[in-house]
Parts: C-alpha cells; structure tokens; sequence
C-alpha cells in the first residue's frame, strides 16, 4: 500500500511539473514581441521625359496602369489609387534635394495592404515606359488622369487602346455606379490618399548608390 501511494505521488509530480514547463513556455511566447512586418521600397526616378519621347511615355504609362487596373475589383482600384497619389505627392515634395539623384523611399513595418500598393507603384513605374527611362514625376501625373477619370467615371473596365470614345471624360458611369456609390468609392480613396500621404511623408530617404540617410 505504501508503495502503491509514493508511486501515485511520483506520478502526480511529474505531471505538474510537465504542465508548469507548458505554462511557463506558452507565457514566453505570449509575451514576446511580433515578428516586425517587412519594409518596402520605392524607387524614385527624377525628371520627366519632353517632346515625342513625353509624349508617348506619358501614354505608354496611362495603358500599363489602365490595362492593369481592368483586373482589378473595384473597391481595390480607388483604395490603391488613391494610396499611390498620397503617396507619391509626399515622396515628390521631399525629393527637390536629391536634385537629378536617383533615390529610395523605405518605409519601415509596412502593413500588407501598404506593401502591395508600393510594390504595384514600382511594377506600374518599371513597366509604363516606351522611349524614355522611368520617371516617378510622368508616374504621377498619368496616375493622377487615371484617378480622376475613375472618379467621375467608375472603375476601369476597358483596356486603354480599346476605349470609345477615346476620351473616357465624355464617356457615361459604368452601369449599376449610382452617384451615391462613387461618392462611397471617392471617401474610399480619400482616405486611402490620406494613408499613403502618411507613410510617404514618414519614409526614409535614402542615397540609391549608398543606401544611407539623406
């Protein structure tokens, strides 16, 4: 009988003793810190290109982000839109010192949502090129058309070259966008805008060649 009650306790410490190492672990891990969230990076491209090569640069970008944004749902067009204008109209305001520099804007522990729209902004800027080098300043301004004609528009859902009429100032809403709902989709992008207004303005500037603060 004694014997049979020492090894109950035995059996019990043991126990007890595993579950406080569970305990003790599972409140390590409660309290440590989150993962920080990745940083992302946007280059900046200074100038714009002139004459024939503005021309047909400043097209070539306006059907690579209209092309691109026909695969996209609607909702995702005015928030992404409307984070790229922020956002870029804050990177353009700081970048007079880097003069004719190439630079990068880091923004550190970017949100997912934040991180895809910057990574699109690069893809769109890499992309929307025909005789010229890229150029944030011809990125801005071809996207700032785009976010306009979506606002009095609807989103796109025709390809650039395929457009009719050809000017989309003159072309009527998208059927089932009642104005009650591009006003929804306009408070959308303005806050959007207000986010990417945000987080251009806190990034960190950096030397392209050196990757140091500037």
């Amino acid at each position: 009988m004694n014997q049979t009650y020492i090894t109950l306790l035995l059996g019990a410490g043991a126990g007890l003793a595993v579950f406080a190492r569970r305990v003790f672990k599972n409140g390590r891990e409660a309290g440590a810190k989150p993962a920080a969230s990745p940083s992302v990076d946007f280059s900046y491209h200074p100038g714009e290109p002139e004459g024939y090569a503005g021309f047909t640069d400043h097209h070539a970008m306006l059907q690579t982000l209209t092309d691109d944004l026909v695969e996209r749902d609607t909702e995702w067009q005015f928030r992404t839109i409307g984070f790229a204008k922020g956002f870029l109209n804050a990177v353009l305001a700081r970048a007079g010192d880097l003069g004719n520099a190439q630079g990068v804007f880091r923004v550190l522990d970017a949100k997912e949502g934040d991180a895809e729209a910057i990574e699109w902004m690069v893809l769109m800027q890499t992309e929307g090129t025909d005789t010229a080098a890229p150029s944030t300043s011809n990125l801005n301004s071809a996207l700032q058309r785009v976010a306009s004609d979506i606002c009095a528009n609807g989103p796109c859902r025709v390809k650039y070259w395929d457009q009719i009429p050809e000017d989309r100032d003159d072309a009527p809403a998208e059927p089932g966008i009642s104005p009650g709902r591009l006003i929804e989709l306009a408070s959308l992008m303005h806050d959007a805008e207000r986010r990417g207004a945000l987080l251009g303005g806190g990034a960190q500037r950096l030397s392209l060649d050196t990757l140091q603060a500037v």
